[in-house]
């Protein structure tokens, strides 16, 4: 039991030092400006394009994004190869405590004394990734209408994530 709590811990503070890169801030900081200090004073997306330009904005977008998808993904992929999970419930609330940390790494970056921006490009990126977490469970054609509910969200899963290995 310990070694599991170790296990989703360290996956955990992993999505949290994804999810706290500030790449609005950094691209900024790259063009010379602090976008702390211009615009909404916000370090995401929108401000990042409000000041530094569209093609800016978009990139910082995109890289939050990936780091909101990223580290949810790969808990999705790996964390069933570490540990052995008595049932899906307890592989779905490791998958969405990582997906958490990964939001509030971008809510309160450790970089930027705990000020950050208001994560909805990271959220939008773990969305896919949760998705995925939840399509896990099997179609069970014992009951007839779990198992077209379940069939349906198995197939979404297939469709959005089918290079993770999920089984």
């Amino acid at each position: 039991m310990t070694a599991t709590v170790a296990i989703v811990a360290a996956w955990m503070l992993g999505a949290y030092l994804a999810g706290s890169i500030p790449f609005g801030w950094l691209i900024g900081k790259a063009r010379g400006k602090d976008i702390r200090e211009h615009g909404s004073k916000n370090i995401g997306a929108t401000n990042c394009g409000r000041v530094c330009g569209w093609p800016f904005g978009v990139a910082a977008f995109l890289l939050d994004v990936a780091k909101g998808f990223g580290p949810t993904a790969a808990a999705v992929a790996y964390l069933p190869e570490q540990i052995q999970f008595s049932d899906e419930h307890g592989l779905w609330l490791a998958v969405v405590l990582v997906a958490a940390q990964a939001i509030v790494g971008h809510l309160f970056p450790v970089w930027l004394k705990f000020k950050g921006g208001k994560a909805v490009a990271t959220s939008l990126g773990v969305l896919p990734a949760v998705g995925c977490a939840c399509g896990v469970r099997r179609v069970d054609h014992r009951d007839r209408r779990d198992g077209i509910r379940l069939g349906r969200l198995d197939g979404r899963r297939n469709r959005v994530c089918r290079h993770l290995p999920l089984g």
